[in-house]
């Protein structure tokens, strides 16, 4: 009733429709798709498909489904179905139904014409790329793109039709080229490596960032159950919050997690409302920071005084 007709109307093409003909097929078969919805128990007493075309009355397959007993099962699972194609036919087609391709012109359509009524191609080619990539796993993509192009294009045939001569000098060329467009490929897979890399690096400093500001906003309400860090960090951690003098003149490391550099601070000068002021080591005058987000750089060990 759908799946059929449409393998047989798009991907066949037996009409040989161009590319924006088949639009007044799909609309057909949604408005048929809204129908069955509406009254799902119709379904197979209809004398069309989902797309208009009258249906083989003798036909084996459907003579046996018209002998299926419609029940409630039936026609929910039937009401469910065509209301799923229905979404997805109208959400994916979108620009086909209502959009800027929903009333071409004849130029748009001789335009358009060549462009294929489905995915099969796509479909096909990913699958090959899929096959070489299990086949040889650690094979350049560019080698892999290559095998399948070799195959899509019919490289072979299209070789074949050339003299001994002319297929020798146009190989010779090949190989030459090919030398050059492998180093120019392994060069880009590099790029693209050091550029995943780096992107990696920064959704980790995001999620960093992000995990560090949830844990200071849950210092500053008082909602953080610190009896879970090591007993010596939490000693550390009551005496900033209490904002205890006996930190002053402490050596403390910590751990910037911008650039990953090791700085180690001086000692600590002095407390002042919600703020700790330390000292770096190649400074003169006393950073200010907020001692919440010191007791988050202890906790996440990121910062640690240094014992004598």
């Amino acid at each position: 009733m759908l799946t059929g007709p449409w393998m047989t109307l798009i991907y066949k093409n037996e009409r040989k429709m161009k590319h924006l003909e088949m639009i007044p097929h799909v609309k057909v078969c949604i408005d048929k798709l809204k129908a069955i919805v509406d009254s799902p128990e119709n379904l197979l007493s209809m004398p069309t498909d989902c797309f208009g075309q009258t249906l083989d009355a003798e036909d084996l397959v459907l003579r046996a489904l018209r002998n299926v007993t419609v029940d409630e099962v039936f026609i929910e699972i039937t009401k469910e179905l065509a209301e799923g194609f229905c979404k997805v036919l109208q959400r994916q087609l979108s620009s086909y139904l209502d959009g800027s391709l929903s009333n071409p012109d004849a130029e748009t359509v001789i335009r358009t014409s060549e462009a294929p009524l489905h995915n099969m191609h796509s479909e096909r080619a990913l699958g090959m790329f899929d096959f070489q990539y299990h086949r040889a796993h650690n094979a350049t993509v560019g080698f892999r793109d290559g095998k399948v192009k070799f195959v899509i294009n019919k490289t072979m045939s299209w070789l074949e039709t050339k003299s001994v001569e002319e297929q020798q000098r146009i190989i010779s060329f090949a190989c030459r080229f090919a030398a050059k467009r492998r180093e120019e490929l392994t060069a880009r897979e590099k790029q693209i490596s050091v550029a995943l890399r780096e992107r990696l690096m920064m959704m980790a400093q995001q999620r960093d960032k992000k995990q560090r500001s949830q844990l200071e906003k849950a210092i500053r309400n008082g909602t953080e159950d610190l009896s879970k860090i090591p007993p010596e960090r939490k000693a550390y951690c009551d005496l900033i919050l209490a904002k205890s003098p006996t930190l002053i003149g402490k050596t403390l490391h910590h751990v910037w997690t911008n650039n990953q550099v090791d700085t180690v601070f001086k000692e600590v000068t002095n407390f002042q409302g919600s703020n700790i002021f330390i000292l770096y080591t190649s400074e003169t005058e006393a950073t200010e920071l907020s001692v919440y987000e010191l007791v988050a750089d202890i906790i996440l060990g990121d910062a640690s005084f240094v014992t004598d």
